[in-house]
């Protein structure tokens, strides 16, 4: 009887610390959904990527055949549909956006032709 007392109390300790161990998984429920890398690859072999952080900087990369291989660093301000992008250079980028599950729609403000992005 005391050893099955010990067995069943060595048992609860070990499920008490089995649950504690898995109650601390990955706490990054980050609630920007544009934070991360997203991409296009258009039909023309032209290639985009751009990542955004969240403490509101942002990097974007391109390679086409016209221009080969550039790369912009900057910020970003987003809100209800609205995304500014600002670029160290000074230019500026305003869209509107979307997105759903794994992809982003966006369309520059004034503009009729929408890109979609996928994220990585």
């Amino acid at each position: 009887m005391k050893k099955t007392f010990i067995l069943m109390g060595l048992l609860f300790g070990l499920v008490v610390n089995m649950m504690s161990l898995t109650a601390c998984g990955d706490d990054d429920d980050n609630s920007n959904p544009l934070v991360g890398t997203w991409y296009i690859n258009e039909d023309n072999g032209d290639y985009e990527e751009i990542t955004f952080f969240d403490d509101g900087k942002c990097v974007h990369f391109t390679e086409s055949q016209k221009y080969g291989k550039e790369t912009f660093a900057g910020t970003y301000k987003a809100d209800a549909n609205k995304l500014l992008l600002m670029w160290s250079d000074g230019d500026t980028l305003t869209l509107t956006y979307s997105i759903s599950g794994n992809k982003m729609t966006t369309t520059k403000s004034g503009g009729s032709r929408s890109s979609v992005w996928t994220k990585k």
